[in-house]
């Protein structure tokens, strides 16, 4: 039996759970999980149970699904997953009945792809936080977290316009210039993945993931920092206030 939650910006739009072993997600009507927008195709990906693991595929979409920053044709799922389609976030739980095995073989699935997009599409890129760490951290963030009746955020507060709140209700969120980015940011200084946001033990961090343009926290530069009430972050020219 899986749930699947669908969000916009942040705001559920649908969960719904179901006990088959295939799950079509698209804008057709006759589809499992409906998905209103234009951008995305009429029967877009599938997710499906075989060999003891839950995995999303991509049916041949113009869009595609993307996981970890990246797009992909298949991935396999862990409990609490997330992956893109179009503007949406897809939001995947287990919950009880799914073979023992299929936890274990998804997670060594998701450890290798999240090396994969970041160096694969930025083999210039250095990560100021030693990758073995990184992988560590986003291992956790991962893991189901409790429900908050107000997740902390991100304001930005330069520049004003547009307006961009953040709330930082997921595991984990990319902020960078990269179109597939959770928080996309602009200008020149700007790397495609700057800076990623993670939770763990209950407190939101940042990590740093560029040397040349490293992030800046009450205008230190730092590899990664955890987050205070109040903290400055600064992103190239893009200035937010985490709040709690």
């Amino acid at each position: 039996m899986i749930r699947v939650s669908l969000f916009l910006s942040g705001r559920l739009v649908s969960k719904a759970t179901f006990e088959s072993a295939e799950v079509f997600l698209g804008r057709d009507p006759s589809c499992d999980v409906v998905i209103d927008n234009l951008g995305v195709s009429r029967r877009h990906a599938r997710i499906f149970h075989a060999g003891d693991v839950w995995t999303v595929e991509d049916l041949g979409s113009s869009n595609g699904i993307h996981f970890q920053g990246s797009r992909v044709r298949k991935q396999a799922l862990l409990a609490d997953d997330e992956f893109g389609i179009g503007k949406y976030t897809v939001q995947f739980e287990a919950l009880a009945g799914e073979p023992v095995a299929a936890a274990a073989t998804a997670t060594a699935q998701a450890v290798s792809s999240i090396s994969s997009p970041l160096s694969d599409e930025h083999g210039d890129l250095t990560f100021a936080l030693d990758r073995g760490d990184l992988e560590k951290i986003l291992e956790k963030a991962r893991m189901p977290q409790a429900t908050e009746q107000r997740a902390p955020r991100l304001t930005r507060v330069k520049p004003r316009n547009p307006i961009m709140i953040v709330p930082l209700s997921k595991g984990h969120y990319m902020a960078g210039k990269a179109k597939t980015s959770d928080i996309r940011l602009k200008g020149w200084f700007v790397p495609r993945r700057a800076a990623m946001f993670v939770r763990e033990g209950g407190r939101d961090m940042v990590i740093s993931l560029a040397d040349r343009s490293r992030v800046k926290v009450n205008r230190k530069r730092v590899d990664s920092q955890a987050l205070a009430d109040g903290d400055v972050i600064q992103i190239g020219r893009n200035r937010f206030i985490y709040t709690m």
